[in-house]
């Protein structure tokens, strides 16, 4: 999965350096990458583990953990689709998403090690 996800990134990106003038390439590359790249991987990333957790049985207490992980990567697609549509338009709104980033972040990390841990 993670050689396609790669692939898929180079052929994107060498497509937009080919086809996108250099002036302006950051403002013209956000909105492509977040909505077109990286909001499908993220997206079917949250499903897959959404689906793992719900072939767990409600005792497992590897349960909780992949749900956690889950949410994470849900606020991650929420937060690639608000970066992709309005980075930019305000401060305020930029925060706010840098902050939602940041815990869907610390919630697939902080998932991560907790399985690792049960594990284990």
């Amino acid at each position: 999965m993670t050689a396609i996800i790669i692939l898929i990134y180079i052929v994107f990106f060498g497509y937009l350096v080919a086809t996108l003038p250099v002036e302006g390439f950051r403002q013209a590359v956000v909105a492509p990458v977040q909505l077109a790249l990286m909001t499908p991987i993220y997206f079917v990333i949250a499903v897959l583990f959404y689906r793992v957790s719900r072939r767990l049985s409600h005792d497992d207490p590897r349960r909780q953990t992949v749900l956690l992980v889950s949410a994470g990567w849900f606020i991650q697609v929420f937060v690639s689709v608000s970066r992709g549509a309005l980075l930019g338009y305000s401060e305020i709104y930029d925060g706010i998403v840098h902050i939602l980033l940041a815990i869907g972040w610390v919630l697939v990390f902080y998932g991560m090690i907790l399985g690792k841990a049960a594990r284990t």
